[in-house]
């Protein structure tokens, strides 16, 4: 999935799963960040926060999103239960983050 984010600019939202806890064999969101152009700090730290009020351990989730061109790239979790507690966590900001991507005011 990395390289299709790298080579065609599009105007969706990709996920990434494996971004789980700090393990030798993760390289996820190094991945993300070499092809991005910008990355998007408060999407991680969302996901993390509010994984932490049902598991702690969450805080140890190196779950990240980042921009290239107008896309917007999640990395979650790799545990199908850490992937869609992260989701949940951050969904409802998605559409307004690809819209201010393709222009819209940032009100």
């Amino acid at each position: 999935m990395i390289s299709v984010a790298a080579s065609v600019p599009t105007n969706y939202i990709e996920q990434h799963v494996g971004a789980n806890v700090p393990v030798v064999r993760d390289n996820t969101p190094e991945s993300t960040e070499a092809v991005a152009d910008r990355i998007v700090p408060g999407i991680g730290e969302e996901m993390r926060r509010r994984g932490a009020e049902l598991t702690p351990t969450a805080v140890l989730s190196r779950g990240m999103a980042a921009v290239r061109t107008k896309t917007l790239i999640v990395n979650l979790p790799g545990s199908p239960k850490g992937a869609a507690e992260s989701l949940d966590a951050v969904a409802h900001l998605l559409p307004h983050a690809v819209h201010v991507l393709h222009g819209a005011r940032h009100d």
